[in-house]
């Protein structure tokens, strides 16, 4: 899968086969319900195609250790990317680290750009030509500091730069809500308030009368794996009735006022 290419090429790759792995798509549709469709290429079936950790593996933060044990029960698998040594990929982050992922293997570099401190978004096609961002305040100007570069260990640069300069609010008030009843795979509620928060939706089924239900995932803090959240069912699949909050399996309550989507599809 361009998954694991894409890892190649970031030399994050933990050497494992694809042919190993069942992904986001194999897990069973709740009876009536269909799956939506996903365009080929989109940000949404790359979501799918996500590769799971085995069956009862525990959530691992960025150090290694175990964060959720494998018999807690809001955790219905494991989504096998990599955070070890990653800090930074906090909630918000690695939904940020999906959609660049996704970007780079869909050769669509130039829509990599992500809201900074201040209001202002900070460009990968600005960074690579060299230009890097000056703050005097709460402003910042663009200023020539390097010659162009646009290899891996420059690209590095400019995320972690995005991934010390963002925060999980930024994404709340810099981009545009979107309505429950459009509701996408790869869309996210940000949680407002000094302890925001951030889940992803990452499958999405609905039936003839137009019920939904939808697979929700997240990261947390301290840095962890995405994993996918299990309801008191037992299923990944959790109502995703735009009337009143989803109800997830966490003590953060997730409102539909702040679901937001990225750019482009």
């Amino acid at each position: 899968m361009k998954f694991f290419l894409f890892f190649i090429a970031l030399e994050l790759s933990a050497g494992q086969s694809s042919q190993n792995h069942v992904t986001i798509d194999t897990i069973p549709v709740p009876e009536g319900l269909t799956r939506v469709r996903a365009e080929k290429g989109s940000f949404a079936q790359w979501l799918r195609e996500l590769p799971l950790k085995k069956p009862d593996t525990p959530v691992l933060d960025f150090r290694g250790q175990e964060f959720k044990n494998a018999d807690d029960s809001t955790v219905y698998r494991v989504v096998d990317w990599p955070v070890a040594g990653r800090r930074l990929l906090q909630c918000m982050d690695i939904l940020i680290d999906f959609r660049v992922a996704y970007l780079r293997a869909a050769g669509r570099e130039r829509e990599i750009r992500f809201p900074i401190a201040g209001g202002y978004r900070l460009y990968w096609s600005d960074w690579k030509k060299g230009l890097r961002p000056l703050f005097s305040g709460i402003r910042m100007t663009l200023q020539p500091e390097t010659k162009p570069d646009s290899s891996l260990r420059v690209f590095r640069q400019y995320l972690k730069t995005v991934f010390n300069n963002s925060h999980t609010q930024q994404f709340y008030y810099a981009y545009e809500p979107v309505s429950p009843e459009s509701l996408r795979i790869g869309d996210f509620i940000v949680k407002k308030g000094s302890r925001g928060h951030a889940v992803m939706i990452v499958d999405l089924a609905q039936n003839g009368r137009g019920e939904r239900m939808a697979i929700y995932g997240q990261g947390d803090t301290p840095a962890c794996e995405f994993y996918l959240l299990c309801g008191k069912n037992g299923s990944p699949w959790i109502k995703a009735d735009p009337v009143g909050p989803p109800p997830l399996p966490i003590r953060k309550t997730m409102d539909w006022t702040g679901l937001r989507r990225f750019p482009g599809k």
